[in-house]
């Protein structure tokens, strides 16, 4: 998932010491991986990058350096990586690396083809009134599957306009329904709980695993189930 400038600038202000973007699109991830280069190298000027699919804790732990005196970190990029090409327990030992260094800030970039097999086009709406529906119906006769996601909360927003549009118009063509993945059916809350309110990278996971087709080996960590559905809509919540 990739956030609005203004919106990743947030997240990046938060300290956390490792960054992951993966899109099907590599331009995407490219550009992701880009503004938070470009934001967190005003303060970690020392920036070094690792390239290649597989990069090894020892180069990881060499690229990190040591603890600057100074209280800088260094910013470490790893763009591209491949996590199926590690072993189970080489990929544990990177993730223990990655959270447990202190002295450096990670930007790790994948594709999502790499990992499940699938591709996707995204297409930025930029507009709800005037829409073009051209574009994403080329697309859904291509692909069968399409999710519509946004920051507004899922009841009564625009994006259900666009799923019942799509379905009618390309019904002949989808292989799923529409899926709409939208924000919490709540209050805005604040910051410390967006996580558990916003759509979050591995909503589009869990959504696609439960509403479209199952991904082989995924666990999701949120439920999108029917029966879910049900539930949430027969309580109100």
């Amino acid at each position: 998932m990739l956030y609005s400038e203004t919106e990743l600038k947030k997240r990046l202000k938060s300290g956390c010491p490792v960054f992951y973007f993966y899109a099907s699109d590599e331009a995407l991830v490219r550009s992701a991986a880009a503004k938070a280069e470009k934001f967190l190298s005003e303060e970690a000027p020392d920036t070094t990058t690792l390239d290649g699919p597989t990069p090894s804790v020892e180069d990881i732990v060499l690229a990190a350096g040591t603890i600057s005196f100074f209280g800088g970190r260094r910013l470490v990029m790893l763009p591209l990586i491949r996590p199926s090409a590690y072993s189970d327990k080489d990929l544990q030992e990177l993730c223990d690396t990655l959270s447990d260094t202190e002295n450096a800030v990670f930007v790790l970039t994948s594709l999502l083809e790499e990992k499940y097999g699938m591709s996707a086009e995204v297409i930025d709406a930029r507009s709800l009134v005037p829409f073009n529906y051209e574009k994403v119906l080329a697309s859904v006769k291509k692909t069968g599957r399409i999710v519509i996601a946004g920051d507004a909360t899922a009841r009564g927003s625009f994006l259900n306009d666009l799923a019942r549009n799509i379905t009618e118009l390309a019904f002949d063509y989808l292989d799923a329904p529409a899926v709409v993945l939208g924000s919490r059916d709540w209050i805005t809350p604040a910051y410390e709980l967006e996580y558990a309110f916003f759509p979050q990278p591995d909503s589009f996971l869990d959504i696609i695993h439960e509403k479209i087709v199952p991904l082989q080996g995924y666990v999701p960590t949120r439920n999108y189930t029917d029966a879910e559905q049900i539930r949430r809509a027969k309580e109100g919540i």
